[in-house]
């Protein structure tokens, strides 16, 4: 299970959530966790995975890092009709590549529709040997 929770005390109309990782691969992971949790209501460790996709992730700073990732998560759902449940990341030079297991969102059912994120609250921290991660989703 991923290391996430939602932090209902920021927004009530939009989701906040935070997410903590023990490595910036690991909160990347979790992201990616949180994000199908929330897009299709399901629990990730009781689904099928029908393909893969390799994607880079590119930025100069952990925190752009975040914002490409979430908005290419964005952009797979609402173009591609796609939704990942497992990822592989690997540090490279200019970011991170990431091999994302998933399927098409009607295979697994539409849970909240996340149309954005918001910069609005955005956080990025470094705590201790790991990161934590505050985002707010417009819904």
């Amino acid at each position: 299970m991923a290391d996430w929770n939602y932090l209902e005390e920021i927004t009530e109309a939009d989701i906040a959530i935070e997410v903590k990782g023990r490595s910036f691969g690991e909160l990347l992971r979790n992201i990616l966790l949180a994000f199908f949790e929330i897009s299709t209501a399901k629990n990730p460790d009781e689904e099928r995975i029908y393909l893969t996709k390799e994607i880079i992730i590119s930025g100069k700073a952990e925190r752009e890092l975040i914002v490409n990732f979430v908005e290419e998560l964005i952009f797979q759902k609402d173009v591609g009709g796609l939704v990942f449940l497992k990822g592989r990341f690997s540090k490279i030079k200019k970011g991170y590549k990431a091999v994302l297991a998933g399927g098409p969102i009607e295979k697994y059912g539409q849970g909240v529709d996340i149309k954005a994120l918001s910069y609005h609250r955005l956080e990025v921290e470094k705590i201790g040997l790991g990161w934590k991660v505050v985002l707010v989703f417009d819904v």
